[in-house]
């Protein structure tokens, strides 16, 4: 028999690191109430009690209750005791304080003892682990901050996966993502200002709330609420209600097309209950940051413009806050969608006085905001220099026949197979390097440095270059055709998705178009895999995995690592991964998408291009593996604190060597003269 299931946590507390120290976090008071409205409806829409657990950390009486990472692992082993009936879906609830990073559509939830403990919950991760309950469906309902961390000790917070289920993943599972903000924004808790006994509410939970118990209007679809049609609503209701209060709020949804019923008229649940009333606007205070201020005294443009090109503005605008920007070294300017940030900025500084104790909140607030951006700008400008260097670059052959092109002198090569010289100018190096059908891969030391995994690809070419923000970037080309003329585009698409500038409806329809390119450069193919995992594409990553043993080539680590695929230790030290079969997407077919988007692949075997990630972000995925890759990832997670998780994977200098004996590569080859 089947059965649906919903699991919802809130989490209002978060506790110090130490007893005694100063609170990183804001109580969210109407964290718990959000999540006991979500596992209430449940229980009236028919999910019935067996089928609903609720985890807060609402005190028993006089005693604390946090939320925990056994609190949780006890509710979902409740809720799937061995024998249950297969769950067709699956409604997944978090409400309280949550973190990002400067990757693709990341979320971390933070459970009341994170701080102290020092781990952060990878949602995906949690949420990779339910699906190996056999769960069809999987509703994704996540109302947390995304800011990114500013604090050091927030950054070095261990991604966990914060449950273990054991267990398989049926085909094909169907996902749908309800988050309350995009990437690096804040979500918003509103509470009287002159009740401050009374809890707050959480704004995206409070319209969640409304439409699943029946009373927001804009949620149905004809007599029923469906998946999209919630999600429709949550995309337009919840900008209004947030604006209400000053704010701006966008959420991220995304829906599944397969429809799923939440709630029909003709079998309402019972109730509702009472459900908390909207603060007075007049009269609300925002656990939140304002992203604009009040009434500017400059022109919004002509405020931008002056903060671009002068030092002195920029460090008077900024206040405090000056040094959550890239340096001065690489500051290269915002976008002119920064214009009203800016603004509230220089509003803000004029009068902080009449702010008064919020002044340094929404200073926090607006410029993280400018972070976020700066980030991004510079990331696309540096994606964007690196596309016209490798367009000036010569064939390979013209080239003294390298087969990889440092972008800068005193680069050396640490290998297995030896490397010979190729050509070098004042501004290059070039390496001639044996191919690697199996995938073992190489270090590149860089001037500074810094080590950088490559894998060479037979019949292809790489070039590698850092950016003015000591970011490095890998592009493969091949000899006839030259550097892939998807390189920027796919670079850049990481940076729009990661941003909120791209939904994740449209991560198909991207990733296909990149995909066309995977073989001619495999950089392409590991950034399709993060779009797809972002949205628990499965089926989509591993059939990557098969059109890479199609073409002979082994199949990049991350994809092999996203994919959750079978993995086992090969002669000479290097991997061989078990692809499994995959069914055709008949959804996608109806879309339109290019026949390999969809189609049916069997079962294969091949070989793993690469001992590690490729990207930074993967470093977040070798953590706590499951039994199938484990020996993919082996002796990763003591180096992966020190690997930045922006642009491509580099090492400092001690954690390089130290791969660079645990690979067995040789003494460095470097130019000479």
């Amino acid at each position: 028999m089947a059965r649906r299931v919903c699991l919802a946590i809130g989490v209002g507390i978060v506790d110090p690191p130490t007893p005694g120290s100063a609170m990183k976090f804001g109580y969210l008071s109407g964290a718990p109430i959000a999540a006991k409205n979500l596992g209430e409806w449940a229980r009236s829409a028919g999910f019935g009690d067996a089928n609903v657990r609720i985890v807060t950390d609402e005190y028993i009486g006089n005693k604390p209750n946090p939320v925990t990472r056994e609190r949780v692992q006890a509710a979902v082993d409740e809720l799937f005791p061995d024998a249950a009936e297969t769950v067709t879906h699956l409604i997944l609830g978090f409400c309280g304080h949550g973190l990002t990073d400067e990757n693709i559509k990341a979320i971390s939830w933070l459970f009341s003892d994170s701080l102290a403990q020092k781990y952060r919950v990878k949602a995906d991760l949690f949420y990779s682990e339910l699906l190996l309950h056999g769960i069809e469906r999987l509703t994704l309902v996540s109302d947390a901050c995304r800011e990114a961390p500013k604090d050091v000790n927030l950054q070095r917070l261990d991604a966990v996966r914060g449950i273990v289920v054991q267990g398989q993943q049926v085909d094909s599972p169907r996902f749908d993502s309800l988050v309350a903000c995009q990437d690096t924004q804040l979500g918003f808790m509103v509470a009287e200002q002159n009740n401050p006994a009374k809890p707050g509410k959480c704004v995206f939970s409070g319209v969640v709330a409304d439409a699943l118990w029946g009373n927001e209007p804009s949620a149905f679809d004809g007599d029923q609420i469906t998946v999209r049609s919630l999600g429709d609503c949550l995309q337009e209701r919840t900008p209004k209600v947030a604006e209400k209060y000053r704010l701006k709020l966008f959420p991220d949804c995304m829906t599944n097309p397969a429809p799923a019923i939440l709630y029909d008229k003709a079998a309402a649940p019972a109730g509702p209950p009472v459900l908390q009333a909207w603060p007075s606007v007049g009269t609300s205070s925002v656990m939140g940051m304002i992203e604009e201020a009040a009434a500017a005294p400059a022109d919004a443009t002509e405020a931008l413009q002056r903060f671009n090109t002068d030092a002195d503005f920029r460090a008077d605008v900024l206040g405090a806050g000056y040094a959550l920007l890239p340096g001065e070294a690489v500051f290269v300017g915002l976008p002119k969608a920064s214009a009203p940030v800016v603004r509230g900025l220089v509003a803000l500084q004029a009068d902080r006085a009449g702010w008064g104790p919020k002044a340094k909140r929404f200073e926090r607030g607006l410029v993280g905001r400018l972070a976020a951006e700066a980030a991004k700008s510079a990331r696309n400008k540096a994606s964007g220099d690196v596309g016209r260097s490798l367009s000036q670059l010569r064939t390979p052959e013209q080239e003294g026949r390298s087969n990889l092109i440092v972008a800068e002198a005193g680069a050396t090569i640490w290998s297995r197979r030896g490397a010979a010289p190729g050509t070098r100018t004042r501004a290059r190096e070039g390496f001639r390097v044996p191919d690697s059908p199996a995938g073992a891969p190489n270090l590149v030391e860089l001037s500074d440095g810094r080590f950088v995994p490559w894998v060479p690809y037979s019949g292809l070419y790489t070039v590698m270059k850092r950016s003015r923000l000591g970011d490095v970037f890998q592009a493969y080309g091949m000899p006839i055709l030259g550097m892939s003329a998807n390189f920027t585009s796919g670079v850049r698409t990481m940076a729009d998705f990661a941003s909120g500038q791209i939904v994740p409806g449209d991560v198909a329809q991207l990733a296909a178009g990149l995909r066309d390119s995977k073989h001619r450069d495999p950089v392409l193919g590991v950034i399709c895999a993060y779009l797809y995992r972002a949205v628990a594409d499965f089926d989509n990553i591993r059939r990557m995995g098969y059109y890479y043993v199609y073409n002979a080539q082994p199949i990049p680590f991350d994809i092999v690592l996203l994919g959750e695929m079978k993995v086992v230790r090969a002669a000479g030290g290097g991997f061989t991964v078990h692809v499994p079969a995959v069914k055709e997407g008949d959804e996608y077919a109806e879309r339109g998408l290019p026949t390999y988007a969809f189609a049916q692949t069997p079962a294969v075997t091949g070989t793993v291009g690469g001992w590690c990630p490729w990207l930074g972000i993967g470093w977040d995925y070798v953590g706590e593996p499951r039994q199938d890759w484990a020996v993919l990832v082996e002796g990763l997670a003591e180096l992966a604190s020190k690997v930045h998780r922006r642009g491509f994977t580099w090492l400092p200098k001690q954690q390089g060597r130290m791969l660079a004996r645990q690979w067995g590569l040789g003494a460095p080859m470097r130019h000479r003269g």
